[in-house]
């Protein structure tokens, strides 16, 4: 229903476009650690860098679960 109804949004409205989805590859080893992290309790130093502030700023996280969010 939902389906059918955005497509029907798309073909009425020419001035409208989609935008294209971000590469979101992540390394195997990185997936790795941060599974490990939740499993055994640890934390993790990272580089956090915002869409804002493109500079890395050093944080210190600790992850309890991994969530997937498609557009995120």
């Amino acid at each position: 229903m939902l389906e059918a109804s955005l497509s029907r949004l798309n073909s009425a409205d020419t001035h409208t476009y989609g935008s294209p989805v971000p590469n979101r590859h992540i390394e195997p080893t990185v997936l790795r650690a941060l599974i490990q992290a939740c499993e055994h309790n640890h934390r993790l130093e990272v580089d956090y860098r915002s869409i804002n502030d493109p500079q890395p700023d050093g944080r210190v996280i600790c992850p309890h679960s991994i969530v997937y969010a498609a557009n995120r």
